[in-house]
């Protein structure tokens, strides 16, 4: 679809992205496209420093984040990104960086700019574009920095409810932590994963073709614990992006959840 007279966003593809799941980058691309955007990428872009600063390696931190303001101050375009957890880094944490005037202005000029693919999409009330036949079931899990920083379950629903004919199941602990929490998994891994199979308990019970997550973080430990329960039929785990970008649910079922 051509974009509608001059709009464009620029694009924030998050380190666990480009790294892991690339499908999703390539799924936000076209679900803006499909929503009348011209997309830019700066090639110039890294991390956002939340791994480093997540661990407490504050000044190892700190150029990380200081490439990012360079590297994205001087747009005026809306900022995008498929990560609560980016966005909410860049948003509440980058405050914890040393910066000086300088570069606190140009932290201000990026805050004023980024947010997050959903929040996006429904403060520009473009549901609409992606009104369409979708059959199939899915369980909803919202991520911690997605519920807690971007404002809630709110922008999510409204844009799946837009899929006529899926079943959205958001469940009894839709709230809770899958245990991954960046770091955190690889410095309590047993908890990490007690947390992620009773998360994964309660979306099972409702024998999803597909459980739709808003971070990358939480889809990769959620796809390696349901690896290890070696289910005969396990639903895909799968990034919204994709799912509103593909053209049914079986064609993500079909692929594993890797397909754009």
């Amino acid at each position: 679809m051509k974009p509608r007279g001059e709009k464009r966003v620029d694009l924030f593809v998050p380190c666990l992205v480009d790294h892991f799941l690339p499908e999703i980058g390539t799924a936000t691309c076209s679900v803006l496209q499909q929503a009348g955007f011209s997309v830019g990428y700066d090639t110039r872009q890294t991390c956002c420093g939340q791994p480093l600063l997540n661990g407490g390696y504050v000044e190892e931190a700190e150029p990380v984040c200081r490439h990012f303001l360079d590297v994205f101050a001087s747009g005026s375009s809306p900022l995008v990104s498929p990560s609560g957890s980016c966005v909410s880094m860049v948003r509440d944490h980058y405050r914890l960086i040393g910066m000086d005037s300088e570069q606190w202005g140009k932290w201000e000029k990026v805050n004023g700019r980024i947010v997050e693919l959903a929040e996006f999409l429904v403060e520009r009330r473009l549901e609409g574009c992606f009104a369409k036949r979708m059959a199939g079931k899915v369980v909803v899990h919202q991520s911690c920095h997605f519920l807690r920083h971007i404002g809630g379950a709110e922008p999510l629903t409204k844009l799946l409810k837009e899929l006529d004919g899926l079943e959205v199941i958001e469940g009894a602990e839709s709230t809770f932590c899958c245990g991954f929490g960046g770091v955190f998994s690889v410095r309590q891994p047993e908890l990490s994963v007690a947390m992620g199979r009773r998360r994964l308990a309660d979306c099972l019970q409702y024998e999803p073709d597909a459980i739709v997550v808003p971070d990358a973080g939480c889809i990769l430990q959620l796809r390696q614990i349901l690896s290890a329960m070696e289910l005969s039929n396990p639903p895909v785990v799968v990034h919204y992006a994709q799912l509103l970008a593909a053209t049914s649910l079986e064609e993500l079922v079909a692929a594993g959840g890797r397909s754009s």
